[in-house]
């Protein structure tokens, strides 16, 4: 049953396939996990735009699904071995090292107080990031 609404797209410009595993909301931008690609992508709801920031890393599956904390998301790391943060407020993008290498870690994860659980995908352990401290 058609209960009304619209439907409609907003061009990123970005080519290829499998860009982004998930988005998460931070005020009024929704920040995209960056996936095959090397930069996180982010549609700022007000202004109707869309825009990205360079993460640095080579965006081979890098993460799947993030979390947010405050002004800040936090990236489950896929085939990275870092932990991805993106700060809305400031604009960057920053990583931490986990010390794991195996691929297929983590996919999504929730934040409880300022720490981040990542539910495990190929890993044997629950991933755990604590934001501050």
């Amino acid at each position: 049953m058609d209960r009304g609404g619209t439907f409609s797209v907003k061009e990123t410009e970005l080519s290829g396939l499998y860009k982004f595993r998930g988005g998460v909301a931070v005020g009024d931008k929704v920040v995209f996990a960056p996936n095959w690609l090397s930069k996180v992508g982010i549609y700022d709801v007000t202004l109707d735009s869309f825009s990205t920031k360079e993460t640095g890393l080579p965006g081979n599956r890098d993460f799947f699904g993030g979390v947010a904390v405050g002004d800040k998301v936090v990236f489950a790391p896929y085939f990275s071995s870092k932990v991805g943060i993106y700060d809305v407020r400031l604009d960057s993008f920053s990583t931490k090292e986990t010390g794991l290498s195996t691929r297929f870690k983590f996919s999504g994860g929730v934040a409880v107080g300022d720490k981040v659980v990542f539910a495990p995908t190929n890993s044997s352990k629950v991933g755990i990031y604590q934001m501050y401290g």
